[in-house]
């Protein structure tokens, strides 16, 4: 990675005048995930990023992202050992990403899986897993050095079943 930090904004309003969380965390992609609680279910939140390089301290600071959002939900913690009740897709972390990312993936029972990856030609660039897993919840590592920068889908399929996720590689 470039290393370096990213900082991270969470708040209640697209124009972020109404910020609930800003934290700066480290920028390699396999470091502890970066986890929000105490979200009010059902509320929507506004979330950016932005990547400050280590070695650049004399430069100004890079700008923001584009701003995402979301709807806050109840879920099952990460690393719980319940399985769960249907075929599920967490969202990649880090999204965006640089080198590489973390995929959840949950299994309601042993079976086969892949985790595999298009680009929006819906070509497949990319393969994550492919073979048995357990019931419950694995993390599978997905490396995006070789992928140009873009939009992927990422897609988990068990059975005729199919989850997707958007995962945005950034250089």
């Amino acid at each position: 990675t470039a290393g370096g930090t990213v900082e991270f904004e969470l708040a209640l309003d697209p124009a972020f005048a109404e910020i609930v969380r800003r934290e700066t965390v480290s920028a390699d992609p396999f470091a502890e995930p970066f986890v929000v609680t105490g979200l009010h279910p059902t509320a929507r939140y506004y979330w950016r990023v932005r990547h400050v390089p280590s070695t650049v301290a004399s430069l100004p600071v890079p700008p923001w992202s584009e701003t995402w959002s979301f709807t806050a939900a109840t879920s099952v913690a990460a690393g719980a050992t319940s399985a769960p009740v249907a075929l599920a897709l967490d969202a990649p972390r880090p999204n965006p990403t640089r080198a590489g990312a973390r995929l959840r993936v949950g299994m309601p029972t042993d079976g086969d899986a892949a985790v595999e990856v298009f680009d929006v030609l819906g070509r497949r660039v990319a393969v994550a897993h492919e073979g048995p897993l357990s019931a419950g919840w694995t993390d599978v590592s997905l490396r995006t050095e070789s992928l140009p920068s873009g939009v992927y889908v990422v897609r988990l399929t068990s059975g005729r079943t199919m989850r997707t996720q958007t995962l945005v590689v950034t250089r």
